[in-house]
């Protein structure tokens, strides 16, 4: 359970920087870098009935594996869907 939870952390500090530097492109003048932190969710449990924490672990980790969407929830309330480059076949590894 604990290496399933690693690998969604790792995704997550690979694919926010890869999102900001996306948006340079969009926005010259924005911030390269990006470091962020808090519970990775997944959200087909999260949006309809708010399913977190430790008591939702195991649930999360059943639906991320499954391909559902995930999501990065900060400690202030701030939420962040997390999504693959599909231009980068490696992601998907």
């Amino acid at each position: 359970m604990q290496r399933w939870t690693l690998i969604l952390l790792a995704l997550a500090v690979i694919l926010l920087p890869a999102a900001g530097l996306a948006a340079d492109k969009k926005h010259p003048g924005a911030s390269s870098g990006v470091a962020v932190r808090g519970e990775i969710l997944d959200m087909a449990c999260y949006i309809p009935h708010g399913g977190k924490g430790p008591e939702h672990q195991k649930c999360a980790l059943k639906c991320a594996e499954q391909g559902q969407p995930l999501g990065l929830l900060t400690p202030e309330g701030k939420l962040y869907l997390l999504f693959a480059d599909h231009t980068d076949a490696t992601a998907f590894e």
